[in-house]
């Protein structure tokens, strides 16, 4: 193995760091600004007791929509090169082939377990541990995939419910303020995932250009 394909390497890594934290970084702030939005229209129906949710959440869901989306490409990138520098150093009992870890993400069921498992296991490689600690629990990876499925699955509860009303017969009626605590919730959980998440891709990029790996090395 020569230094400057791990130059390479390294450099394509970083560069692809770089990108994923910028469009992390803006989806994170789009997040908090709808936050603030839906803390302030939170605040409103409560004292009103007149609820605007099932006109509110569709703009809610397209605001956040545009920079998840460009986030989680950006962020797809960066794993598939990630995984991928961990294969090229020959590393022994490496359980996600890159173009796996980093499409996943897409597929319905798997993309709920093995976007988790891979980045784990993506985390203590890269931090230097063998093989069979590659599955021990790291709290940044635990805590980034906790908020967002989370998140997930409450933005899916409340748009299931807008259109069972908007669209269905069948009305589910809730005091005022009720949805809009949830979907305040929802946008508060995906900021802490973001937050987790543009410190575990700064911390593994950092670890693939400076830790010695058990078997395989990166200098």
């Amino acid at each position: 193995m020569t230094a400057s394909a791990h130059d390479t390497r390294v450099a394509s890594l970083r560069t692809r760091s770089a990108i994923a934290r910028v469009f992390i970084g803006l989806f994170l702030l789009v997040d908090l600004l709808l936050a603030l939005f839906a803390a302030l229209m939170l605040y409103r129906e409560v004292t009103t007791k007149i609820s605007f949710f099932m006109v509110a959440l569709p703009g809610f869901l397209f605001f956040i929509a545009l920079p998840l989306m460009a986030s989680g490409l950006a962020l797809m990138i960066w794993v598939h090169r990630a995984h991928a520098n961990l294969h090229a150093e020959a590393l022994e009992g490496l359980n996600f082939a890159p173009g796996w870890a980093a499409t996943s993400f897409l597929v319905p069921v798997a993309g709920l377990i093995v976007p988790f498992r891979a980045m784990r296991e993506l985390w203590n490689r890269s931090h230097g541990e063998p093989e069979h600690f590659a599955a021990v629990s790291v709290d940044k990876v635990s805590s980034w995939w906790t908020c967002y499925v989370a998140g997930m699955l409450v933005l899916a509860a409340l748009t299931v419910l807008t259109a069972l009303d908007r669209l269905t017969p069948f009305v589910l009626m809730t005091p005022p303020g009720v949805n809009g605590l949830f979907l305040l919730l929802a946008l508060l959980l995906l900021a802490g995932s973001a937050w987790f998440l543009w410190r575990i891709v700064s911390a593994i990029t950092l670890a693939q250009q400076t830790v010695t790996r058990v078997t395989g090395t990166f200098d």
